[in-house]
């Protein structure tokens, strides 16, 4: 099988446009307490921490070393009390130890205040130390981490989302303008200055340009609402106007992308001066009885948060995205990065379900009975009478792969050990997108083959 040329890669004629499936967008902002604990993951064991059980904290405080902090694991406390416990493993979070914190009534901010820098290190000393890093995505926020970080010419800004459910970064910039500008000048100080691009969709880019947001050289790029078009690997190609090697990151060439999350974020740190302590989150999907966006405590857990807006029974939460993100649990705290979540209504018996999908995964199917009925939004898995469905070489998974990789033939070559042949075939160009499994007519695990695939590789590369 010849590898597909860079020229039609970069073009993205795969990718999967989301219009139909697009979420009502949150219209109301209710107010929520201060939650009476909250679960802060660490990636450190608990002997290594700051704090021991019973010891009182104060928002802002340091809970990790400096040298040990993590990206996407909380090393802050969120709000002052006092150590309640430590759970093991996070609680379905991938770090070796929750830090529970129980509020106390003067909970206020006491901790280290941050001025606005003035050269780049200390800038992107502000951003870590402040949590603020904890709101990027992971190639930025190891840049942010790195002793001596790489030159960066270009800062790039997700300004939309393409995936289905997801609602409209305008709307956050919108709601968020006070910090926008702020955000945005406190992370040009970081990389020295240098240019910022917001990628916005093409249908939002005059109002963008309108907005104005952004001191010194801003510049505004449409691209196509194209799933996943927001992915930083795809925004860099977009920008580059070639496509990234297989293997190679947007830091290989000088350029950083983040999310507006992470814009937002750092506008929070720079108009008050201090540390971290809340997050926006849109609830959407059919499990919720309506859209909201909700402004809370970071590490609320996602019952206490939630409880308030969601259908009985309880729903399935999926955070980070509903192609390629990770099942919440009642006790999954809320934290910076995820920005919106999606309630799926628990799984129900259908009538005839032996001639249609089972219900596990939002899909496309074009499996049984579908093919008399209009597109639709459906459920489906992969085994119906307790056995795998073959492949039937359709060719689906290729057509909307963006990376212009096969992920049919890719995840045979993973189940098989062929790590040789993986890297032959390109498996280092995947981004988990999740679209080859939801496209997949037989509903195989294809992501979840191709992740064990990468796994394999990065172990033979390693030894």
């Amino acid at each position: 099988m010849a590898p597909v040329t860079s020229a039609r890669r970069w073009s993205m004629t795969g990718g999967m446009v989301f219009g139909r499936y697009r979420g009502d967008e949150p219209t109301e902002s209710p107010a929520i307490p201060a939650p009476s604990q909250v679960v802060l993951p660490v990636g450190i064991p608990s002997p290594d921490l700051l704090v021991r059980e019973g010891d009182s904290v104060c928002a802002g405080q340091p809970l990790v070393p400096p040298s040990r902090i993590l990206p996407r694991h909380f090393h802050l406390a969120s709000v002052s009390g006092t150590v309640a416990a430590f759970i093991p493993h996070g609680k379905g979070m991938r770090a070796p130890v929750s830090v529970v914190l129980n509020r106390s009534p003067g909970d206020e901010h006491c901790g280290e205040r941050f001025a606005m820098p003035s050269d780049p290190e200390a800038a992107r000393q502000v951003l870590v130390r402040s949590g603020a890093v904890h709101g990027c995505p992971p190639d930025a926020a190891r840049w942010l981490l790195q002793p001596r970080a790489a030159p960066v010419t270009a800062l790039l800004v997700a300004c939309f989302a393409s995936g289905p459910l997801e609602p409209r970064r305008l709307r956050l910039a919108a709601c968020e303008s006070s910090h926008l500008r702020e955000g945005l000048a406190l992370w040009r100080s970081a990389v020295g200055g240098s240019p910022v691009v917001l990628m916005v969709a093409e249908d939002e880019a005059a109002a963008w340009r309108a907005m104005g947001a952004g001191p010194g050289e801003t510049t505004v790029h449409p691209c196509p609402r194209r799933y996943p078009a927001e992915h930083p690997q795809m925004l860099a190609s977009r920008h580059l106007r070639h496509d990234l090697p297989g293997g190679s990151l947007p830091l290989d060439r000088g350029l950083l992308v983040i999310d507006l999350l992470a814009v937002c974020a750092a506008g929070q740190v720079a108009a008050t001066g201090e540390a971290l302590r809340e997050t926006t989150v849109d609830l959407v999907g059919q499990g919720a009885v309506r859209p909201v966006t909700l402004r809370a405590r970071i590490g609320t857990r996602a019952a206490d948060l939630f409880k308030r807006f969601v259908v009985d029974p309880p729903p399935l939460f999926v955070g980070g995205g509903l192609l390629a993100g990770e099942r919440l649990g009642p006790e999954s705290p809320v934290l910076p990065h995820q920005g919106t979540i999606v309630a799926l209504r628990a799984p129900t018996r259908r009538f005839l379900s032996f001639m249609s999908p089972a219900v596990r995964r939002p899909s496309w199917t074009r499996a049984a009975l579908s093919s008399f009925l209009p597109p639709r939004s459906l459920e489906a898995r992969a085994e119906v009478g307790g056995e795998l469905r073959p492949c039937i070489s359709c060719g689906a998974c290729e057509e909307v792969c963006p990376r212009g990789i096969s992920p049919s033939h890719l995840a045979r070559l993973a189940e098989g050990g062929f790590v040789e042949e993986m890297i032959q075939y390109g498996i280092d160009r995947c981004i988990e997108c999740g679209l080859c499994s939801y496209v997949c007519p037989s509903k195989i695990e294809l992501m979840a083959a191709l992740r064990r695939g990468i796994e394999a590789v990065a172990r033979e590369q390693v030894a």
